[in-house]
């Protein structure tokens, strides 16, 4: 491994480990604001699947909440310092039928991101049952944290979906 190659590692484990703290402080966040909360993808999923934080930089914390949890969950991400994008609202995100809503705040001179999604699959994937998803989940440590997370079935579906959407782009994905 080369001096860029280490760098570029060093750099991505970083970024993951902030990212892994925002999870700590979403997480608790949404405990207190009594908000059951399902994190897909992210750091989670790279320890169950024995892939180091080194590997790849994460883009943003994935969080689904129920539906009807929607504008609480906004407001516990917004106490912990989140904040909307520009001309993106709560109330546009759930107008557009994107089932999610990006929310974004600076950790130590660094923009990090957090999505929040009611629906746990993007167009034109939605519209699967809630209760189905919620059904399809497990728990997994993460340091003292017990988090829910989407069982490997779901997961699996979900990561395919995603790669679909993502005009199967981003081999990464399929990795995974």
């Amino acid at each position: 491994m080369d001096g860029r190659e280490l760098a570029a590692r060093a750099a991505a484990t970083a970024h993951n480990l902030v990212l892994g703290d925002e999870l700590r402080s979403i997480h608790s966040a949404f405990e207190k604001a009594r908000v059951p909360v399902v994190v897909l993808k992210g750091i989670p999923l790279m320890k169950r699947i024995g892939e180091d934080l080194g590997e790849r930089r994460l883009a943003d914390n994935d969080v689904l909440v129920r539906r009807r949890d929607v504008r609480r969950a906004a407001a516990a991400l917004e106490a912990t310092g989140y904040c909307e994008l520009p001309g993106r609202s709560l109330d546009v995100s759930l107008r557009t039928g994107s089932g999610q809503h990006p929310m974004v705040r600076e950790v130590h001179g660094h923009r990090v991101r957090a999505e929040l999604h009611w629906e746990a699959f993007h167009p034109p994937f939605t519209g699967i049952a809630e209760e189905r998803v919620w059904a399809r989940t497990t728990t997994t440590k993460f340091g003292d944290l017990e988090l829910c997370v989407p069982d490997a079935e779901l997961t699996l579906v979900h990561t395919a979906a995603h790669y679909v959407w993502h005009a199967m782009g981003q081999p990464r994905l399929l990795r995974t």
